[in-house]
């Protein structure tokens, strides 16, 4: 299996975000330097952060996902006064 890095993330968190949105599109994803971010998070950002990675015939596909998730709008649960 061939995985290719869609994004890199500073942080673990914002991958696991991006991460659970593929896998619920049915796109397997795995996260690659998370263990490193989580312990020594300086050798993680010098070795690029977290890096979300999909097969490579994914990829595509889980750009698109990716790029609609933040062309969309976020509603606001709270009501203004």
């Amino acid at each position: 299996m061939n995985l290719v890095t869609i994004a890199s993330f500073p942080n673990p968190t914002a991958a696991h975000l991006l991460r659970t949105l593929l896998e619920s599109q049915e796109i397997p994803a795995t996260l690659f330097n998370e263990q490193i971010a989580n312990t020594v998070l300086p050798l993680a950002v010098g070795d690029g952060g977290v890096h979300l990675q999909v097969r490579a015939e994914d990829a595509e596909e889980a750009y698109q996902i990716i790029e609609r998730a933040d062309a969309e709008p976020v509603e606001d649960d709270i009501e203004n006064p």
